[in-house]
């Protein structure tokens, strides 16, 4: 009887095994393909994901401000030599002013110091035996007359009008980003981790701009001059004569200077010279910023939508470049008077913040292609090249795309 009943419990036993076993074998079956339309199984722990791909970068304007180096100055000189190729006083002989005694060299003799000329305590202050005349045409009712040649004089006068130098510009230009994400799945499709990534942009911008520009006025006038001395009575020995500065005390003597100086006009012109100056300037950025921050994502079957905000570091490297040149003369033919040039470059580090969103869809189990948006907030930027100066702000907009590996 115990044997019959001991039977009787195995076979019990091994019929409710084989029943629940099948039993559980077809409630683990699934209908083919709702695993794949769900996307990719879920796991537990910290997920990894790598991307790259390129992006563009919009910045705030950079304001330039340009000061000129130019001024109406710098043409004069040059322009004098347009007229007729003579400076002030070119062409005349040195005949000394007529408020002071001189050595007084002319065309057609000389009238020159002598020991006695400056010496108080001489007979006749202020005369001289040391002159000289060549012809007796230079005798005339009681004066002496002497040649001094050609006399020209110069003035000019100027029209200018000044451009306000400041002005702004557009930054924008191709970067590429790099993205490391790490994952930690919740529930309900929604999952939490943090970021790293390198966003790095090179843009520039330049101008050209004219700051000064007008007209010179040129008027120049050519004299023909003589001097004349009064005689005072005094019998000019027959020409060519010629005293000496140690002269014999019965020497005639002569005023050493002019009674009067005479100027006859011989040549007169007048010329209007135009000018202008022309700044070229230019800034080039090469931006790399490296941020960190905190990152939540939803999934839905093969799309996912994620979000991140943190800290950034901006690592600017830039040049700046400004140029002048100064013009005499208008269109094609102007020629150039002087021209400046400066650069300048450095290295900021500027602290900032960010805020980036994506949505992504997945490809594979590895593989997945992603586009974001960022909106990164850093300080400005100041700079100078020479007489310009540059500031520029920061503050930009990205917009890129993402292919992501996933470990």
């Amino acid at each position: 009887m115990d044997r019959h009943f001991a039977v009787t419990a195995l076979l019990t036993l091994i019929a409710g095994t084989h029943v629940h076993g099948g039993s559980g074998e077809h409630r683990g079956k699934q209908p083919l393909g709702k695993e794949s339309a769900a996307g990719p199984p879920a796991a537990s722990g910290w997920r990894w994901s790598l991307s790259a791909g390129p992006a563009y970068r919009q910045f705030g304007d950079v304001r330039m401000q340009a000061s000129t180096l130019s001024s109406p100055a710098m043409i004069a000189p040059l322009a004098y030599s347009l007229a007729s190729g003579r400076a002030q006083g070119a062409g005349a002989l040195p005949i000394g002013a007529l408020d002071r005694y001189a050595d007084r060299l002319y065309r057609n003799g000389f009238v020159f110091i002598d020991d006695a000329t400056e010496a108080s305590a001489s007979f006749l202050p202020g005369t001289t035996a040391y002159w000289g005349y060549e012809s007796d045409g230079q005798v005339q009712g009681g004066s002496m007359f002497y040649d001094a040649g050609e006399y020209a004089t110069a003035s000019s006068g100027s029209s200018v009008t000044r451009n306000g130098g400041d002005g702004s510009a557009d930054l924008d230009g191709p970067g590429f980003a790099l993205q490391l994400e790490a994952t930690r799945p919740l529930c309900g499709g929604w999952s939490v981790g943090g970021i790293f990534s390198y966003l790095v942009g090179k843009v520039d911008a330049s101008r050209t701009l004219s700051t000064l520009h007008g007209s010179l006025r040129l008027d120049e006038r050519a004299f023909a001059v003589a001097d004349r001395y009064d005689l005072f009575g005094v019998v000019p020995p027959a020409a060519p004569y010629a005293g000496t500065f140690n002269h014999p005390g019965t020497a005639p003597l002569i005023d050493n200077r002019p009674t009067e100086r005479l100027l006859e006009e011989s040549a007169a012109s007048s010329q209007a010279v135009a000018f202008r100056n022309r700044i070229t300037q230019s800034f080039d950025l090469t931006l790399h910023t490296f941020s960190v921050g905190p990152s939540v994502a939803w999934t839905s079957g093969r799309f996912t939508l994620s979000g991140s905000a943190g800290v950034a570091i901006n690592i600017a490297r830039w040049e700046a470049s400004s140029r002048e040149d100064l013009f005499r003369g208008s269109g094609p033919d102007a020629a150039k008077v002087s021209s400046w040039s400066h650069r300048r470059d450095g290295t900021d580090v500027l602290p900032g913040f960010f805020l980036q969103g994506s949505a992504s869809c997945r490809l594979s189990e590895h593989w997945s292609l992603a586009v974001f948006g960022r909106r990164d907030w850093c300080d400005s930027l100041s700079a100078s090249a020479g007489p310009s100066g540059f500031s520029v702000d920061l503050d930009s907009t990205t917009a890129g795309g993402f292919i992501t590996y996933h470990f």
